[in-house]
């Protein structure tokens, strides 16, 4: 979005390879991509300051006493066995973001956004997404923070061999920012968005 360029932030782009870095992954495919990952992406991102665009690395490298755990391609394992079974378990796959070790220690500026992801499967096999965050910037993230959640819907999907059923976030405090622009601009900017929004074919059928 050239709104967010203009004013001296992260391009949506940016915001959901957070969540999942889809060029890595369309390049490298599964599992290649994770290697990649943690050996090219990575690296670059923790020469920034900032702690929140490590939400990927979060989800296939989470702290154990047993080291780095790849939480996300075992979740997919299982959900797959799973549904190739007799008995499919619906309501067992949990994905962390928040590390309770790390996040609540330091300053809280910068900290992890994205705390927890839970996903389900209902009757048809259609992959259901909750997703909840602590705290949420609604003009400069959530755009890119649903395109990632989408991609990540889709990619746990196409894994486990499912259906892509609803994705539902929920922003326990969220707030419409202004990142720095006037607050002329950023309601002219939701307005457009609102217009877009009403012209859908999703909108008009509703």
């Amino acid at each position: 979005m050239l709104f967010l360029v203009s004013t001296g932030h992260d391009p949506v782009r940016t915001v959901s390879n957070t969540i999942f870095p889809q060029a890595t992954y369309e390049a490298h495919g599964s599992p290649d991509f994770y290697d990649v990952y943690i050996k090219e992406v990575f690296p670059r991102l923790k020469r920034s300051p900032r702690d929140w665009g490590r939400y990927f690395e979060r989800m296939m490298a989470y702290p154990t006493s047993n080291g780095p755990e790849n939480l996300l391609a075992d979740l997919v394992a299982e959900m797959k066995r799973n549904v190739a079974a007799e008995r499919t378990f619906r309501n067992v796959y949990e994905l962390p973001i928040y590390n309770p070790t790390k996040d609540r220690v330091g300053s809280p500026i910068g900290r992890q956004c994205l705390s927890f992801m839970s996903f389900k499967l209902d009757n048809d096999n259609r992959l259901l997404l909750s997703a909840i965050y602590r705290n949420h910037f609604y003009t400069q993230k959530l755009l890119g923070n649903l395109i990632g959640l989408g991609r990540l819907m889709a990619f746990v999907a196409e894994g486990a061999k499912v259906k892509l059923g609803p994705l539902s976030v929920l922003s326990t405090h969220a707030q419409i920012d202004a990142v720095g622009a006037s607050q002329a601009q950023v309601k002219a900017l939701h307005a457009q968005c609102a217009k877009i929004l009403s012209a859908s074919p999703e909108a008009q059928a509703a």
